[in-house]
């Protein structure tokens, strides 16, 4: 059988965004701000099978994404086939899915299915941890940007329509861990983390598609974070952790900043 994952709905979650007052919007990974933090008050403290559920709703697969939630829908990505206990092993099995369900009762409105580009990390030591649906979708509210590591960056509309796809690299995992790095947002652009697959932090025009600035360099790799945008009173920069060290780039440019060691490798 294979492993079968599902989204969870809690009573606050449902009722937040069912209201005709929407809650704050959970747009990307760890929230809006990258903090892992929420403004909302009177949020559960316990969510089982038992306690604040409204919903439950299996997936085509497993997955290691977080959901996001945009007014009354959740995305979310998963993966199925090769490493879910079901394909005896055969990598050309494996597919990759974006769904978009509704917050209210779970219903799935819409899903895009993807076969993985080959060849693929095996599914072995580390891997079969996260497996192939690490990486949490973000949107604006209007379009959905998805990364699937080698299978690309792809953007969507709310319908489900898919805009444009960007190729990221096809190498394989330095250490044959896969790769996690979500995509965020900041103004116009979509910013990925893309090391493991091309030694690359990419940014996009979220409406287009066009490359707006691409920084390479041989210390991207083995990077399994997620960048993160941090505001001062005087600008605005990308933080990047790589081995030993963390950089502040400007975001609008990839150009680096500053760096500081840290010892962390």
């Amino acid at each position: 059988m294979p492993t079968i994952r599902c989204v969870l709905v809690s009573t606050f979650l449902a009722g937040a965004f069912a209201s005709s007052v929407f809650g704050e919007n959970w747009p990307g990974y760890r929230g809006p701000r990258g903090s892992g933090i929420s403004s909302e008050a009177g949020v559960p403290l316990s969510c089982s099978e038992t306690e604040n559920l409204v919903w439950k709703t299996e997936l085509p697969g497993p997955g290691s994404s977080s959901p996001i939630v945009w007014g009354d829908r959740v995305f979310v990505t998963a993966y199925s086939g090769y490493g879910d206990d079901s394909s005896d092993g055969d990598l050309l099995t494996l597919d990759r899915h974006l769904l978009c369900l509704s917050v209210t009762d779970g219903t799935i409105i819409w899903q895009k299915k993807f076969p993985a580009p080959l060849p693929e990390d095996t599914y072995e030591g580390f891997i079969s941890e996260h497996g192939y649906a690490s990486h949490t979708p973000v949107t604006d509210g209007e379009n959905i940007y998805a990364f699937f590591g080698k299978g690309g960056l792809i953007a969507f509309d709310f319908e489900g329509n898919e805009l444009w796809k960007k190729d990221l690299g096809s190498r394989l995992s330095s250490k044959g861990w896969g790769s996690s790095s979500s995509p965020i947002l900041h103004g116009d652009s979509v910013i990925v983390n893309a090391n493991e697959e091309s030694n690359s932090l990419y940014a996009f025009n979220k409406t287009t598609g066009d490359e707006v600035w691409n920084w390479q360099s041989d210390s991207l790799v083995s990077i399994y974070g997620t960048p993160v945008i941090a505001t001062t009173e005087d600008r605005t920069d990308l933080i990047v952790g790589v081995p030993v060290e963390v950089w502040g780039m400007n975001p609008e440019t990839g150009k680096l900043r500053w760096f500081v060691t840290t010892g962390l490798t």
